[in-house]
């Protein structure tokens, strides 16, 4: 291949069990080990894993791509190019990279990938006419998964030039995962399944196995988030008659001093947030993020857990923290070393503070 190879671009896909997680973790283990020879200091970065989402990088113990490459929420076209500030600090953390890994391609649209390729131009200072700045790029995931949030998949056809044609597929058909692995299978069946197939009368038994006819406190999933709301909230009225109702508090720039004014009343969910009008909250009440707080301690959208405390101040409403104990324990671990002035009974649960 020579000192100066062509940079891969490859898409790894697979169903259930196919060892897709593993082979991430493999890829970034020995590519690290034998590009670390090139680098010159140790802690240089060569090899990048990334994902879409903040509970998708906290599980492989990675970062998004928007905070990885100060991309903004929107990333709309054309490119916005990186100012020279921000630009710089990139450069100086990633200019000995060689590969970028992204899981989950399933939800990344045209408009994120030409950010990552642009991004990735500006950080090596390369032209216009090498893709992702000569950055080899490993794309894993399923488009049998999760499409992009508002937006289309990479497999539809772009507006502008399409970075996704570049790419050689590599499929992984043998399902590895020990555990369950008949259920791995019947996954996978249903995963290409299309609607006019009837299903395996082995499959709907399995399925019907796991019907129970019980109330549960599992984790339910439904077509509409106005479905979502209304079973969540009949849960908590039921489980949590000592709840309370807490108002958004809405503000705005008052445009002669400048200074942020509140709003009477509220004013509906704002804009591209996942902020309410109202929020109904108890102790012993299951809560799930919805929003990145901090990946890296595990503070992500999408992490649930178990309110232990509703903290309100003095002659107020609104409180001032509400704390959670998480189910995965190591979520939040930082920031409540960081408060270990926390009452006894909030010492295992992480402190959520008002979002602004």
């Amino acid at each position: 291949m020579g000192k100066n190879p062509e940079p891969l671009r490859v898409f790894v896909t697979g169903g259930a069990g196919t060892g897709k997680s593993h082979l991430i973790r493999a890829i970034q283990y020995e590519a690290a080990r034998l590009l670390s020879t090139l680098c010159d200091q140790p802690d240089d970065i060569c090899v990048l894993l990334t994902a879409p989402t903040g509970i998708a990088a906290y599980n492989l113990n990675a970062a998004t791509i928007h905070h990885t490459l100060s991309i903004g929420k929107q990333a709309s076209l054309p490119y916005t190019p990186l100012g020279e500030d921000k630009l710089n600090s990139l450069r100086a953390k990633l200019s000995h990279l060689q590969i970028l890994i992204i899981d989950e391609i399933s939800m990344v649209n045209h408009n994120l990938l030409a950010y990552v390729h642009g991004r990735l131009r500006q950080i090596k200072q390369t032209g216009d006419f090498s893709p992702f700045g000569n950055v080899s790029v490993i794309a894993v995931g399923d488009f049998y998964q999760l499409p992009p949030v508002k937006g289309k998949p990479l497999y539809s056809s772009p507006v502008g030039v399409d970075l996704w044609c570049n790419f050689s597929i590599v499929e992984l058909k043998k399902i590895v995962r020990q555990k369950d692995s008949v259920f791995a299978e019947m996954l996978n069946r249903l995963r290409v399944r299309s609607r006019a197939t009837p299903m395996l009368d082995s499959d709907v038994e399995m399925l019907k196995m796991r019907e129970t006819g019980e109330v549960s406190s599992a984790l339910h999933i439904f077509a509409t988030n106005r479905q979502v709301s209304e079973h969540n909230l009949n849960y908590l009225f039921d489980c949590c008659p000592d709840y309370v109702t807490i108002e958004a508090q809405d503000f705005v720039t008052n445009r002669t001093t400048g200074n942020l004014e509140r709003m009477p009343g509220h004013h509906g969910v704002a804009a591209d947030t996942s902020l309410p009008e109202t929020l109904c909250i108890a102790r012993n009440a299951r809560v799930m993020l919805c929003k990145n707080v901090d990946v890296a301690d595990g503070l992500v959208n999408g992490a649930c857990g178990t309110v232990t405390q509703v903290v309100f101040g003095e002659d107020s409403t609104f409180p001032l923290t509400v704390y959670v104990r998480f189910d995965d324990e190591k979520i939040g671990s930082d920031r409540r070393k960081n408060r270990a002035h926390a009452a006894v009974e909030c010492l295992q649960s992480t402190a959520i503070d008002p979002e602004e």
